[in-house]
């Protein structure tokens, strides 16, 4: 997965952990993402050893600056170029886990003494996301 030469738009190689282990296109894919929202992304995540999705370098967990969490899901679902998103709106920071890796849609929420995961539908998201946001 090297990108050394990769230009981007938006990002900067010192927002990434690991910058180097990133997937080429799914950088690219994330710039563009940066273009759509047209506000600043944080990225809180991007490749790591603990996670399938992580570890394929196609995936970074982030929020987006100026937006719900709800919200942040559906612009990422409206630019219709990730295969997974994850909704989290527990973290300190509420935000979303996005990938070009593998299919998927979930929520997490907190059970009170860990997270735990779900699958993001209406009913959920009434019961788990809109009482705090």
């Amino acid at each position: 997965m090297q990108n050394v030469n990769i230009q981007l738009k938006y990002f900067k190689e010192r927002e990434f952990n690991n910058f180097g282990k990133m997937d080429i296109d799914f950088l690219k894919t994330l710039d563009e993402f940066r273009e759509f929202a047209g506000k600043p992304i944080i990225i809180h995540s991007d490749y790591r050893d603990n996670s399938e999705r992580h570890k394929s370098g196609q995936a970074v967990d982030i929020r987006i600056v100026g937006f719900d969490v709800l919200d942040m899901y559906f612009l990422a679902e409206k630019f219709g170029k990730f295969k997974g998103i994850g909704l989290y709106p527990n973290w300190n920071n509420p935000g979303l886990h996005i990938d070009t890796f593998k299919s998927g849609r979930w929520l997490a929420y907190n059970s009170g003494t860990r997270q735990e995961y779900t699958a993001l539908n209406s009913e959920n998201i009434k019961r788990y996301v809109l009482p705090i946001i």
